[in-house]
């Protein structure tokens, strides 16, 4: 069992990630597979088919200045080669390991990278597929549309995008420990979630937060309505000077 770890270990290595969970998944037994350390690696493959970049995304993040974390986020993934399932596996077998408190200081930094790419690939592979990357191909006003084609979000598609953010949260002490810098626009996701649970509950009175971990826990459309609108702010989205939301009259806003 040994020499197929380190085969997987090697295969993530070479960034051959389908090898490396094939291996961890189909060649070892269940007990093997129930280790912490395999259920470390298995994480690793599936994120790194999902679009990470370990060393690049840190780079990438600690060399911005912007409150922007959604294009900071798409930006770093946009034009790769994604898949977004891998995102979901990689944050589930951490999920098994424990929740943030259960985890190593390791596993919450390697658990908050997840939720990067799990909001940045969502993004990434619908709205970012064209150069220049960094930018979004349409229009702001595409991301009130629910839809799953091109160009659009579908509601589970924001629902992934809001969990992302959820996790960062979830282990954004860990995460502010491995950024050189790169901390303006992640600090600006904790208002955020606060500015978004304030104008869902004007829609829903339900409503008392926009952190979500899990998308089966995102049960009112309020919030999701709301993230579709925080996307074409001009603080932290994508709006343009002739189509964005103002969050504070709700001019532009989605409907």
């Amino acid at each position: 069992m040994l020499f197929r770890s380190e085969e997987a270990i090697k295969a993530i290595d070479n960034q051959d990630y389908a090898t490396a969970i094939d291996i961890l998944t189909n060649q070892v037994s269940s007990g093997f597979q129930a280790r912490r350390d395999v259920k470390n690696y298995l994480a690793s493959a599936y994120a790194g088919k999902c679009g990470l970049n370990f060393a690049n995304l840190v780079n990438y993040i600690s060399g911005t200045s912007t409150t922007n974390f959604f294009a900071i986020f798409m930006g770093a993934f946009a034009g790769g080669t994604l898949d977004i399932a891998s995102c979901d596996s990689a944050q589930l077998i951490m999920e098994s390991i424990g929740t943030a408190s259960n985890r190593t200081s390791d596993e919450n930094i390697f658990m908050s990278l997840v939720g990067i790419i799990k909001t940045g690939t969502n993004l990434a592979v619908k709205m970012d597929t064209a150069a220049p990357f960094g930018t979004i191909d349409g229009v702001p006003n595409d991301f009130c549309t629910n839809s799953a084609t091109a160009g659009h979000l579908s509601d589970a598609e924001v629902k992934k995008i809001i969990v992302g953010l959820g996790v960062v949260l979830d282990n954004f002490s860990a995460l502010t420990g491995v950024l050189n810098g790169g901390l303006t626009g992640v600090n600006s996701i904790a208002p955020t979630m606060t500015q978004c649970a304030n104008a869902a509950k004007i829609i829903d009175p339900t409503v008392t937060t926009c952190q979500f971990t899990k998308e089966s826990d995102i049960t009112s459309a309020a919030v999701v309505k709301v993230y579709r609108s925080l996307l074409k702010t001009t603080t932290i989205g994508f709006g343009t000077a002739g189509d964005n939301c103002d969050m504070s009259t709700g001019t532009g806003c989605c409907p």
